[in-house]
């Protein structure tokens, strides 16, 4: 059985899924140049793009193509459909009453030809009742002028923009996902006897309970008193016969993914491009094991892409700007240390080594699992109770970060490098490349003992430093001492023997060409200002190999006790980046209203330094950020300098994360 309305349907919407996505990027401002840096296109694709647009529209100017709203031209479109469905409606009882061929072809021509005639008078007859001139004023250059981006107050938080392109609407008061019942599709519904298609039953009734939470203020045509075959970007296929595909490109949707679409066990393909949609992609997608195709471009989506989504053959979640989803944080308890690295035993693991002939031998120091002699871990998937932890092993990916903790001052945090085959035999093992990223800096030293349990900490760890800190750690190429620490330093700095060419420029294309250039994400409002190159007279002084760059927050006015104001320029935030192997001294996690804490970054060692809350918070304190790029050997720094920033340290965090985004080095 075979009733399949899919495919990719024709874009009601008028534009493309890529259209769109370039049109949301004219919306934020910017030259052609520019909105193809962040889109990471070819100048001229955005050229053809916006060019196609203005086409289509029938717009003058790329300010218009902005301004412009897809509800300035659905209701003209909407009424051709109305027209093609209501013919296709007659058209198919005729057909089906054995006209032949030649009538049935007949039919369809007369159908073309009254669609052709509506939207004939539809795009050509305006509003006003006059018709159309039949020559237009010449379009402007798409390169003539760039869109000046929306005037907004000043926003707190610097956060990148999704690449999401379909503007949302107003928000409009939730519907609550109501639960539907199988028994409501009736064979009426289905097509067939519900008794025997309880799994197409089971899909109807998903839907129903799916279509205000999907929908949102969008019109969708699922009902039970509609044969679902007709549903709108439904399709039916299998024996027996299940949903397998939701092609819902372009239909206005404004609403979220409802979690409920999980449960379509038999859904192949999942198309909700060049829609409105907001908030988060449900992880209950992941459940989708038949999935082969899922495109969700051109929506507002936020929060991250569930890792079995990013399996699926067929998809774009690459250009949603979305970072993955960490795995699901779980401790588990291991027992054995096999120092012959054979990890034969439930509960058994071993950290390895290359030696010289390439062989892979276990470490046996305890200092040999944090001086970088460590370069693999393999680990019986069963831990020591003799659980199988197959699937959290089988979903851990490049990247991810794993914690090995004997005692509280005996610990090491690594990141994943490479995820290995698993290796042969009937063993359950997981192999993987790992390197150190944080340890404990006193503690355990000597032979690694064989015997005592330890705990395996992956997903979600929380980070090191301010008043809870009770042991030195190191973390990349930073040192964090707890308030109290006597010791010896950590590291001392170690600073590199180039230096850049002293430069200034006020020329963003400019400053664009210095090395080790990375471009963060502002408020609208802000303005680039200067940066140096070569003398750092912005950050810590003195000579580098790098650069500082300065952004400005929009002006304040000052009041004055005579009752006037005056206009103050505000530095926003301040960005240098040097080329180091820099090592912090005795860097105090606490001390007085200020803290030191770990943060990972892009998968990169970081440090925030910031004043705590509660009753010793200093608004005023200069939060910042530091970063290491272990690829570069680059140190960047952002020092936020608007009282605003200051004040919420976490968007200074995400500022420093959106500079190793997808455009973040120009």
């Amino acid at each position: 059985m075979e009733r399949n309305r899919g495919g990719r349907p024709r874009h009601p919407d008028v534009l493309t899924p890529a259209e769109w996505r370039v049109l949301g990027a004219l919306r934020e401002g910017g030259t052609n140049a520019e909105i193809a840096g962040r889109l990471g296109l070819s100048l001229d694709t955005v050229k053809t793009h916006i060019s196609n647009m203005l086409a289509k529209l029938e717009l003058r100017d790329r300010r218009a193509l902005a301004a412009w709203r897809p509800e300035e031209r659905r209701g003209g479109l909407r009424a051709v459909f109305a027209v093609l469905t209501a013919l296709a409606a007659i058209a198919r009882p005729v057909a089906w009453v054995g006209i032949g061929t030649v009538a049935a072809a007949g039919v369809a021509v007369a159908v073309v030809a009254v669609v052709v005639a509506v939207a004939v008078l539809l795009v050509g007859v305006p509003g006003d009742g006059e018709p159309s001139a039949g020559v237009r004023a010449p379009l402007a250059s798409s390169e003539a002028t760039s869109t000046p981006a929306p005037a907004s107050t000043v926003a707190a938080t610097a956060t990148r923009t999704p690449t999401a392109t379909a503007t949302p609407p107003p928000a409009a008061t939730p519907r609550p996902t109501a639960a539907v019942a199988p028994g409501a599709c009736t064979q009426a519904t289905l097509g067939v006897d519900p008794a025997s298609e309880a799994g197409l039953a089971a899909d109807c009734a998903t839907l129903l309970a799916s279509k205000d939470t999907l929908r949102g203020t969008a019109t969708l045509d699922w009902s039970a008193d509609t044969a679902m075959e007709s549903w709108d970007g439904v399709s039916i296929e299998g024996t027996p016969s299940r949903v397998t595909g939701l092609n819902m490109e372009g239909r206005m949707l404004a609403g979220s993914i409802p979690a409920g679409l999980g449960s379509l066990a038999a859904l192949k393909t999942l198309d909700l491009t060049g829609n409105q949609l907001t908030g988060a992609i449900p992880p209950e997608l992941g459940d989708l094991r038949a999935l082969t195709h899922v495109y969700l471009a051109g929506n507002a989506l936020t929060g991250c892409v569930p890792r079995a989504l990013r399996a699926v053959a067929s998809n774009d979640l690459a250009t949603l700007d979305l970072e993955r989803c960490a795995l699901p944080s779980v401790t588990l308890s291991y027992d054995t240390y096999d120092t012959t690295g054979a990890v034969a035993t439930a509960g058994s693991y071993a950290f390895l080594t290359e030696s010289e002939d390439g062989a892979m031998t276990a470490v046996t120091t305890y200092e040999g699992l944090r001086d970088g002699t460590t370069t693999a871990l393999l680990i019986h998937k069963s831990d020591a109770d003799d659980a199988s932890r197959s699937d959290l092993y089988d979903d851990v990916e490049t990247g991810d970060l794993f914690e090995w903790k004997q005692a509280d001052d005996c610990f090491v945090r690594y990141k994943v490098t490479e995820v290995k085959a698993d290796p042969a035999g009937t063993v359950p093992q997981k192999a993987l490349s790992v390197a150190w990223m944080t340890f404990a800096y006193t503690g355990c030293s000597g032979a690694i003992s064989a015997s005592d349990d330890v705990l395996m900490t992956w997903g979600a760890m929380p980070n090191l430093g301010g008043a809870s800190l009770r042991v030195p750690v190191i973390h990349g190429v930073f040192a964090i001492a707890p308030e109290d620490w006597d010791g010896e330093s950590l590291y001392e700095s170690v600073r590199s023997n180039s230096f850049s060419t002293p430069a200034t420029t006020s020329d963003i294309a400019v400053a664009r060409k210095m090395d080790f250039w990375r471009e963060p994400t502002i408020p609208d409002n802000w303005t680039f200002h200067k940066a140096v190159a070569g003398l750092d007279d912005e950050g810590p002084g003195g000579v580098i190999h790098g650069y500082c760059a300065t952004w400005m927050a929009q002006d304040r006015a000052i009041p004055l006790r005579d009752g006037t104001s005056y206009q103050h320029s505000q530095r926003g935030v301040v960005i240098c980046a040097e080329s180091t192997r820099w090592r912090y001294g005795e860097q105090e996690a606490y001390w007085g209203r200020g803290a030191h804490e770990t943060r990972v970054i892009a998968g990169r060692p970081a440090r925030l330094m910031f004043s705590p809350p509660g009753p010793e918070h200093l608004p005023g304190f200069p939060t910042r950020v530091e970063v290491f790029d272990p690829e570069t050997d680059v140190t960047y720094t952002i020092m936020a300098e608007d009282f605003s920033l200051r004040s919420n340290p976490e968007a200074v965090v995400e500022m420093a994360r959106s500079l190793f985004a997808d455009g973040g080095a120009r």
